[in-house]
């Protein structure tokens, strides 16, 4: 059973129930329950709530479906967008990390570097410092050997001169340097046997 069926026997029921309420009442005097005027205003509420409902289903219904469906698919556009930019966030984001690490990479090697090239030169002019400091001391040494030379040279002359005045003065007589060498040996020689003679003694 379709629907107009169920529509045709539910208009039976009320026209019937109608009536016979209509006619009920016509015994009471009530104009408004005249039963003679319900067939035609039934009729004409069913003309217009098909022409409604047709009107509805044909017209207004699919304007509101197409509107409904129009900003369906436009809510799903922007999900979709905003999921798409999301993912696209989420990927410069990734790529801005990477970058930084790679930066911060690229800036600790650098460093590195710099340091290790600052240390060499470093350690360069050290070594140069320490070998032209070692250089210095070894003229000074060389000076020092050379002036301790003199010196020993000076006093050694000094000595021979005053070893001679002294021997003219007790001799009374000159002497050179050979002369005074076998003077000096001898006198050696003499100290060295006094004393061995004390020591055994």
């Amino acid at each position: 059973m379709n629907i107009v069926n169920k529509l045709f026997i539910a208009i039976n029921i009320i026209c019937f129930g109608v009536t016979h309420y209509a006619t009920a009442a016509n015994d009471v005097g009530m104009p408004q329950l005249d039963g003679s005027s319900y067939i035609g205003q039934i009729f004409w509420l069913i003309i217009f709530f098909t022409i409604l409902y047709v009107v509805a289903t044909r017209k207004i219904l699919p304007q509101y479906s197409d509107v409904i469906n129009i900003r369906a698919q436009r809510i799903a556009s922007d999900i979709k967008q905003a999921e798409d930019n999301n993912k696209e966030a989420e990927q410069i984001q990734n790529s801005l990390a990477d970058d930084i690490k790679s930066a911060y990479s690229t800036a600790d090697s650098i460093t590195f570097q710099e340091r290790e090239k600052v240390m060499e030169k470093m350690i360069d002019e050290r070594q140069q410092k320490e070998e032209a400091a070692a250089a210095q001391i070894e003229e000074a040494h060389q000076a020092l050997l050379m002036a301790q030379k003199n010196v020993e040279s000076q006093l050694d002359g000094l000595a021979n001169t005053v070893a001679q005045k002294m021997v003219k003065q007790i001799l009374k007589q000159d002497c050179d340097d050979s002369t005074l060498k076998s003077y000096i040996d001898k006198a050696s020689t003499a100290f060295s046997t006094n004393s061995e003679n004390k020591e055994k003694s």
